[in-house]
C-alpha cells in the first residue's frame, strides 16, 4: 500500500468532506469483505478514506431538463385541430 503525506489543508478539507463515522462504516465493510483479518485496521481505514475521497471528488452528472407538459399539450392540440 502506498502512503502519501498530506498537508494540513488537505487533511482539514478531507475531514470536512467525509466524516469519521462514514470512514469507519466503510472500513468495517472492507474488513468484512476481506474475511475479517486481524491487524489490518490501519490499511482498511486508509483504503476506506481513499475510496470515499475519490467518490467525493468524482464529477456528477448534470441534471437534465425535463420537457414541460405545456409543450406536449400544445403539440397535441395542433395535431387534433388538423
Amino acid at each position: 500500500m502506498k502512503f502519501v503525506r498530506r498537508t494540513k489543508i488537505q487533511e482539514t478539507h478531507l475531514e470536512q468532506a467525509i466524516s469519521q463515522e462514514t470512514i469507519a462504516v466503510r472500513a468495517y465493510g472492507i474488513w468484512q469483505e476481506q474475511g475479517r483479518p486481524a491487524g489490518q485496521d490501519v490499511q482498511h481505514w486508509l483504503q476506506a478514506e481513499a475510496e470515499l475521497a475519490a467518490a467525493a471528488a468524482a464529477p456528477t452528472k448534470p441534471v437534465r431538463k425535463r420537457t414541460t407538459r405545456r409543450t406536449t399539450t400544445t403539440t397535441r392540440r395542433r395535431k387534433t385541430a388538423q
